[in-house]
């Protein structure tokens, strides 16, 4: 999803192949009352990696050159080198020059990078700020910690997030460690 990914879109989305593995989608995450399970594995595990490509498979797939938009229904997948993505729904925005501008996710979005994962019913990303918006039950995983609010805002590439209102922050306990969230910010 970096800004190479308008180039990948517009080239690849209209010639994507059909996925014959099964793509379905995980509950909607671990909830807050119980995140002390052990660490999730990924919740992207599934989503095949190709490289240095990004792929976006859907069920169902409308591009409209002159509106600069694309709408992904069913079953949305992203296969980035960076970040594995899934929804039920997807709309990708386009700047002049065919570069994605802004991707809105809905239903179930699940949101993997290295060993943070999110969950939220709804997903805004900026790519010119490099900055996910979760809304609708949000809540991000990284090892064994949570953290929970009615709207968390985090950036690519940064250890920086907000969580607002109603912020929740669970730390597992672990002597031997840190809290996860924590790490990077002293």
């Amino acid at each position: 999803m970096r800004r190479r990914w308008g180039g990948v879109v517009a080239a690849g989305l209209l010639t994507m192949a059909a996925w014959s593995q099964t793509r379905s989608l995980p509950p909607a995450g671990p909830t807050a009352a119980a995140p002390a399970a052990a660490a999730v594995s990924s919740p992207t595990a599934d989503v095949p990696e190709f490289g240095d490509l990004t792929v976006i498979t859907s069920d169902r797939l409308v591009y409209d050159g002159r509106r600069q938009l694309i709408e992904l229904d069913g079953s949305v997948v992203i296969s980035d080198p960076d970040v594995k993505m899934k929804a039920d729904r997807m709309r990708i925005e386009m700047a002049g020059s065919n570069q994605v501008k802004q991707i809105v996710a809905t239903g179930r979005v699940v949101i993997s990078q290295a060993d943070k994962h999110a969950w939220a019913d709804r997903a805004t990303y900026d790519v010119a700020e490099g900055k996910f918006v979760l809304e609708g039950d949000p809540r991000i995983l990284r090892g064994r910690d949570m953290m929970t609010g009615d709207r968390i805002t985090f950036w690519r590439g940064q250890d920086r997030l907000e969580c607002y209102p109603n912020a929740r922050l669970i730390i597992q306990p672990d002597a031997s460690r840190k809290s996860d969230f924590l790490k990077g910010l002293r």
